[in-house]
């Protein structure tokens, strides 16, 4: 059964329905496909149900898989120049820099996926032991104030 219906811009788009126990119509249509959409023949096509627009789905990498590995590369390649230094923020601004156009969050997951980081900073640690003549001295300073100023009078 063929119709034509027409989609969201105002295109006219042929839906084709073929039974699935024909595989020789589904062949000739798969191979009609492939010939109006300039794929190679020997491409192996995973799927025929809801596929989308080419009719089909083929062995072609996604467009963000295919700028994930160039852009895991340029990753790799800047966080080496620089010695395993470079946290996400600077990877990602020494990427602008060479106008190779990535976002922030993009960079970060990526060197998540990768196993790389930055070298973190060290955070001092402030002492909290606090000797017993430091509590005897604060107990008298904060006795001799509120005799200072008695409970009962407001200023």
């Amino acid at each position: 059964m063929e119709a034509w219906i027409f989609n969201w811009f105002g295109l006219k788009v042929r839906i084709r329905n073929i039974d699935a126990c024909d595989l020789l119509a589904v062949k000739v249509e798969i191979d009609k496909a492939k010939k109006r959409f300039g794929v190679p023949g020997e491409t192996r096509v995973i799927s025929c149900y809801e596929a989308g627009r080419d009719g089909f789905w083929s062995d072609r990498d996604p467009a963000r898989k295919q700028r994930d590995r160039f852009l895991s590369e340029a990753i790799q390649r800047v966080w080496r120049e620089n010695f395993g230094v470079y946290g996400a923020r600077k990877i990602w601004r020494q990427l602008n820099r060479e106008s190779i156009k990535a976002a922030r969050c993009t960079v970060e997951r990526l060197m998540k996926r990768l196993g790389l980081q930055g070298v973190i900073r060290e955070v001092k640690q402030c002492k909290k032991e606090i000797s017993v003549n430091t509590v005897r001295l604060l107990t008298i300073t904060i006795m001799s104030t509120m005799q200072n100023y008695p409970l009962g009078k407001c200023r």
